[in-house]
């Protein structure tokens, strides 16, 4: 059985790229975010934040 697809072949490279360029992007700015939280709280306290922060994310891409 073959699957129908809305998108039509000749663009479906430019659709999965432009999928892929929103949902990568919290990944490419969670590295500035994780650093300003280590510089603002250093030591353990900064990386508690950092570890309970990807924590909130995962739970939150769970759901």
């Amino acid at each position: 059985m073959q699957h129908r697809s809305s998108v039509p072949r000749e663009i479906s490279g430019a659709a999965v790229s432009i999928a892929c360029s929103v949902g990568y992007a919290p990944s490419m700015f969670a590295f500035i975010l994780y650093g300003s939280m280590l510089d603002q709280s250093q030591g353990i306290e900064g990386k508690k934040l950092v570890f309970l922060t990807m924590i909130a994310f995962a739970v939150k891409g769970f759901l």
